[in-house]
């Protein structure tokens, strides 16, 4: 199989190294995805190549997986979310977001990892996170220009979000999820009382703390951000788009983190 590649310099110093094969299959990698491949915080085994070759075949038995519509341990569900659903690649914490039948473009890729940037130029609290994006593979669809899309991401608990939390939860199984991460720490049984109504109000506060120090951090670091504003760069920054996870240690005095996603 013919392998076309391009390694692409971005603005912020990154390189992005893209492959496309004979047969229309695209992959771009990004540099994060190297860095942690070399750090061996993969659980992945590094032989110095671009791609590893144990990471290429845990991939292959995904598409087989996916092509057959099969759950299993090479993919793993984790959630839904609208127009994407999350899995988990076996012996790995990489996650994958599947989107069928999807625009060519890699707008969510670019701005995830332009998020991440941002993390790392300003003092963000380290209780507000961004999942880290490793890259994307396209496989073209019989419509031109379009795509079944698989971001390739850090895996994280997708399961609570603010919304549930300041809202009302999505499903039972939420509800559940709620209570068995959150309500021994802050002593609650079940979704109502004062003891859930202070967690709820402290979420609520830090979700509005969050969106202000995001805010801010972009006006200090404009000038790193050409032809981007907050807006293009923060698409959607509703309850539901942040993950709601418990730290173990507390993390600057919180108790949880904010993990943004889907921008």
């Amino acid at each position: 199989m013919d392998v076309i590649t391009n390694h692409e310099s971005r603005d912020d110093g990154s390189i992005w190294k893209r492959y496309k094969t004979s047969t229309g299959i695209e992959v771009v990698v990004t540099s994060a995805f190297r860095e942690v491949m070399r750090n061996g915080q993969s659980n992945i085994v590094d032989d110095g190549k671009d791609i590893p070759s144990s990471f290429l075949r845990l991939l292959h038995k995904y598409r087989k997986d996916y092509e057959s519509n099969r759950t299993g341990d090479s993919r793993r569900y984790i959630a839904s979310w609208f127009e994407a659903s999350f899995f988990a690649i076996q012996d790995s914490n990489v996650g994958i977001r599947e989107e069928k039948h999807a625009w060519q473009n890699e707008d969510k890729l670019d701005r995830m990892d332009r998020i991440q940037h941002l993390l790392e130029l300003w003092a963000i609290p380290r209780w507000i996170h961004a999942p880290v994006h490793y890259g994307m593979l396209k496989i073209p669809q019989m419509r031109r220009w379009y795509y079944d899309k698989f971001l390739l991401m850090e895996k994280v608990d997708w399961g609570v979000t603010a919304f549930d939390i300041i809202d009302e939860p999505r499903n039972e199984n939420i509800r559940k999820s709620i209570i068995h991460e959150f309500g021994w720490v802050y002593w609650f049984e079940a979704l109502e009382g004062d003891n859930y109504e202070s967690f709820r109000n402290e979420i609520r506060k830090k979700y509005i703390e969050v969106k202000f120090m995001l805010k801010n951090a972009f006006d200090q670091h404009r000038d790193q951000f050409p032809w981007w504003t907050f807006s293009s760069l923060f698409t959607d920054l509703l309850q539901r788009n942040f993950i709601i996870t418990h730290n173990q240690t507390p993390i600057g005095n919180s108790k949880v983190s904010f993990w943004i996603i889907d921008q």
